[in-house]
This record gives structure tokens, sequence and C-alpha cells, in this order.
């Protein structure tokens, strides 16, 4: 039977997949919470795919290694893997038509469980970060690096987020403060736009972006000041450390992947993806910006600062007109310390 190149591309792309979990759901990382994820899945996939050198189109994208027309990969996690158990169980058809397109069957076999058991050895976490350095081609790997420090499980924003949240610093050593996490996410920052402006010049996504950190580093500024003043900050100040770090990953990051993924896509799709990512990508990091803009100006605009009249009283250094002009206002707008 002749297969044509989508069909091929989709077939092999789940078996990869199917055969994958299969093989993991009988292992220890199964058991082991967030151990198997997505990115691992297709990064399975894109090893085996690229040492074979299989007709399958992947590239490099959001969180990592991509497999383009692997729908199922859309699905949520527990329908995901229903999906590869049904495929793996389903009729002996379904894997006589993978013999029929690759001659060395076996061997790619082998290599789904060699890239299987190698890449589900690390915890999500210390994958990405092994990934990020190892293997992410080398023009590219300061991006992903710097995206990964700022709004990664392990980098400052979560940490500060944590804080916020439950009042602890996880994953940090007893003398950081939150007052050193918010300098670090400044530096961060610095790091990524150098990072991503070197690989790429677009005056759209460098003013969203601009207006990103813009509104970002006007809330690390409130919370430093409060935290200067021992103030106790409630816990939902936590939940606005979420909102920005979902509206950077599809805001500010996606549209530099989609440029990521046009420098390094590779298939029989090829093509039709970076005509996608052309269509699709300025359009949608916009309207995701303006669309959780107003969360974030929200929340900028409910955290009030509400000054103590100890904050200015440095200023009143005589009994002139100039003083007596500025206590009558400080006692109007800020609150009495007495």
């Amino acid at each position: 039977m002749t297969f044509g190149p989508r069909e091929t591309d989709l077939l092999l792309s789940d078996w990869i997949a199917a055969e994958a979990i299969f093989h993991l759901k009988n292992t220890s990382y199964w058991t082991k919470p967030d151990w198997v994820s997505n990115t691992k899945i297709h990064k399975i996939i894109y090893n085996v795919v690229e040492k074979n050198e299989l007709p399958v189109t992947t590239s490099w994208y959001m969180h990592g290694a991509f497999v383009h027309d692997y729908n199922s990969l859309g699905l949520n996690f527990e329908k995901f893997v229903s999906h590869c158990i049904g495929l793996k169980r389903g009729p002996i058809r379904y894997r006589s038509r993978v013999r029929e397109i690759l001659e060395n069957f076996d061997d790619v076999y082998v290599d789904i469980i060699y890239f299987s058991d190698i890449i589900n050895s690390y915890s999500s976490n210390d994958y990405l970060d092994y990934l990020y350095h190892y293997e992410v081609p080398d023009k590219y790997a300061p991006s992903y690096l710097a995206k990964h420090a700022i709004f990664g499980d392990r980098g400052n924003l979560t940490s500060l987020m944590n804080y916020l949240t439950i009042g602890l610093l996880e994953d940090l050593e007893d003398t950081e403060d939150p007052l050193d996490i918010i300098n670090g996410i400044y530096n961060d920052i610095s790091d990524f736009n150098s990072t991503v402006y070197k690989l790429y010049q677009d005056k759209l996504i460098e003013r969203n972006a601009r207006i990103f950190f813009d509104s970002l580093e006007e809330c690390l500024n409130k919370l430093e000041y409060l935290l200067k003043r021992g103030s106790v900050l409630s816990t939902g100040s936590g939940s606005i450390i979420n909102i920005f770090k979902n509206n950077f990953i599809w805001g500010v990051w996606r549209p530099y992947a989609c440029y990521i993924t046009r420098d390094t896509v590779t298939g029989p799709w090829e093509e039709t993806v970076k005509k996608r990512r052309v269509v699709s990508w300025r359009s949608d990091a916009l309207s995701d910006y303006l669309k959780n803009k107003s969360q974030m100006d929200l929340f900028l605009s409910t955290l009030n600062l509400h000054m103590n009249y100890e904050d200015y009283k440095f200023i009143l250094r005589d009994d002139g007109p100039l003083s007596a002009s500025i206590l009558k206002l400080l006692k109007t707008y800020t609150r009495r310390s007495d």
C-alpha cells in the first residue's frame, strides 16, 4: 500500500508516541508526579525521527523539540494517554501499516524504548535544565535559557510567587529573601531582552515585550516598596505573578518561538508550517497581550500604596510656606502614622 506524506507523517508520530507511552506505563517513571510530560513525549519522537531520518515534520518551538503534525498531543494528558493506549491495543493492522513504511521497524522500536528511558530518567525540571543547556541548537540556547531563568518552575518569578502565596522560599537558600529574588528578576529580564533581540528584530513584538516588562517591573517596584516597609502582603498577590507568567509565555515568548520554528522546521510539511507560523503568530501575540493586559492593570491599580506620613516628613526642612503647603498635602493624602 502507498501512503501519502501527511498520512505517513501522522502514522509514524502516532505510533512512536503510542509505543513510548505503553512502555512508560510499565515503568517506575509513571508513578512519579509530573514525571512524564508532553514536552518529553515530543522529544522522544523528535530523537527517534532524527536518528532514523523518518519523514515526520519537527522543529524547535515553545518548550523545546516539537512534532508539528502529531495532533494528539493537543489533547489534555489523560486523553492523550488513553488515545495512545487505544492505538497500541488496537487492530494488528495499525502496526502492520507502520511495518510497510519502515524497513528497519525493529531498530526504530529499540530506539523508542532507549530514548523513552533516557529522557524519563530526569525529573521534568531537571530535564528542561539539561535540554536547554545541551540539546537546543547553539544559536537558540541562550534564549531558551533566559526564558527558563525567568519563568521556569525553578526561576525567580516562580520563587516570588511561592513566597507571596504561601510565605515560603522554596528551593532557595535560607539567606535569600524576596528582595534578592526581585533583584534577580530585573537581571533576568535584561538577559532575556539582550538574547532575543540579537536573534530577531521585529518592532511589533519588541513593543509588546517592552510594554509587558514595563508592567511587570511596575508590579515588582510596588512589591519591593511594600516589602521594604515590612507590609504584610495578601496571598492573592501571588496570583498576579501567575498571570504574568502566562502572558509572557503566550504574548512575548511565543512570537520568538515561532521565528525559531520557521528557522528549524524540517520534514514533509516544512513549507506549510512556515506559512502557518507567519500568518498566526503576529495577531495572536497582540490579541493575547491586549486581552490579558487588563488583568495586569487591574492588579496594579488595586495594589494601592498607602503612604505613611513618616515616609515623607524628611522633606520638611524648615517652617517656611513651602513646607507648610507640603505638610497640608501630606495630612490630606497620606495616612498619619500617629
